[in-house]
């Protein structure tokens, strides 16, 4: 009797007694064992990186907050000096705007010109010192600045900003100040709406 045929298994020597079959599966198992091990790898490789991460981020100092030109909080103590800085004059008839002191105002011994905000830049504000005094949570009432003595000349100037509806802006320390507006909502109802306007008005027009 013959033996049986040899058969030679894709990567191993030869073998006596088996079938194709059996070839592939042995196959397929040794297939199944090198992806589940290149997945193993994968897995590992990609922890790896993670950790790599983890690692970097972690020598990161850790930070408490934000900073952004002009908008950084600052604490003032009770009866502390606050700025009270000056700044354009403005009106609703007209888009010409003038620096406040091209009217005869009041004014400290030196007028400086103040560092602005990104934001006071960008809307093309100009900033200045004031003679005028503030202090942190203390009132104060009909303090004297200065006095002085207007020709005809200034008091025209005066007349004309007022003519159109010119008002002051003015900022303590970075909070834009306000007036208080009362009027009435309708004519002869008698109920009184208020409302804020940016800065003072320069003055007020008598029918």
């Amino acid at each position: 009797r013959r033996p049986p045929p040899s058969l030679v298994c894709p990567g191993e020597g030869e073998t006596h007694g088996e079938s194709p079959s059996s070839c592939s599966l042995r196959e397929t198992r040794r297939e199944s064992k090198r992806t589940n091990a290149r997945r193993v790898w994968a897995g590992r490789k990609e922890t790896m990186h993670y950790l790599l991460l983890f690692l970097l981020v972690s020598q990161v100092p850790p930070s408490l907050g934000f900073y952004l030109p002009g908008v950084a909080p600052k604490a003032f103590h009770d009866g502390q000096s606050v700025q009270l800085k000056v700044q354009t004059l403005v009106s609703p008839e007209t888009p010409l705007q003038f620096d406040y002191y091209s009217l005869p105002f009041c004014r400290p011994a030196q007028v400086q010109d103040l560092h602005e905000n990104l934001g006071e830049a960008l809307a093309g504000d100009k900033a200045h010192t004031s003679p005028y005094l503030a202090k942190m949570k203390e009132d104060m009432y009909c303090q004297t600045v200065c006095r002085k003595l207007y020709t005809g000349q200034q008091m025209q100037e005066f007349s004309d900003f007022t003519e159109l509806q010119y008002r002051a802006n003015m900022r303590l320390d970075s909070l834009p100040l306000s007036e208080l507006v009362s009027y009435e909502k309708e004519e002869g109802s008698g109920e009184a709406e208020e409302t804020y306007s940016l800065g003072f008005s320069i003055g007020v027009k008598v029918p």
